[in-house]
């Protein structure tokens, strides 16, 4: 994965890795694609700290003839991009949404169409953060009534995933996700464990089922 062109980035991201090791792998398997008539294909994890990065990474790959392939960074929170403010996304989506490629050959086009789609998805991250910022009221509401939000969000969709099956023993039950859940947020005083519940809405539920199993 190449991401950063950037030595001090890229060693930030990839902590305890080189940058020269990493341009000179790529270059290595760059020249062996040459001359075996193979494809390289670069591989980007988009994030916070190298997202204004994105274009000159496709115009990296482009150049030397890769096509680019972009993945999905869900986690950690801090390198996330999915779970920005509203405006720091919209941000993004400008900015990345007025770059432009060549597109002389079929790589070309191709790793333009990839860039699209990226900035595809981050305007739909934007609608889903101006979306749930719409919904504050979430903040005025009493702590059992968020607590009772987060619950019926994550039994819906573990019903959905369990399809219908039933817990059979004591210890089972115990171990629920929505159990785990409770037991955890009880080590919090009442005002962080609004705080942490309103963050935790944020999330897909399939992803705090994860978590938490």
């Amino acid at each position: 994965s190449l991401d950063s062109l950037q030595k001090e980035t890229y060693e930030n991201i990839r902590v305890n890795s080189k940058f020269e090791k990493i341009t000179e792998t790529i270059e290595y398997f760059y020249d062996y694609s040459r001359k075996n008539n193979r494809t390289l294909i670069i591989s980007v994890c988009p994030m916070q700290q190298n997202i204004h990065e994105l274009p000159d990474l496709v115009r990296f790959a482009s150049n030397n003839s890769s096509p680019v392939f972009f993945n999905t960074v869900l986690v950690p929170p801090q390198c996330s991009i999915w779970n920005l403010p509203s405006v720091k996304l919209l941000e993004i989506y400008n900015y990345l949404n007025k770059q432009e490629f060549h597109t002389k050959n079929e790589i070309e086009l191709q790793n333009k169409n990839t860039f699209n789609d990226f900035v595809i998805q981050i305007k739909q991250w934007y609608n889903q953060a101006v979306a749930f910022e719409n919904q504050s009221f979430q903040l005025k509401k009493e702590l059992a009534e968020i607590e009772n939000d987060l619950y019926v969000k994550i039994k819906d969709s573990t019903n959905s995933i369990s399809s219908g099956l039933q817990l059979k023993s004591k210890e089972e039950k115990k171990n629920t996700p929505i159990n785990k859940l409770k037991i955890a947020l009880q080590m919090f005083c009442e005002k962080d464990r609004k705080s942490i519940i309103y963050e935790i809405l944020k999330f897909p539920p399939e992803m705090i089922i994860d978590f938490l199993e």
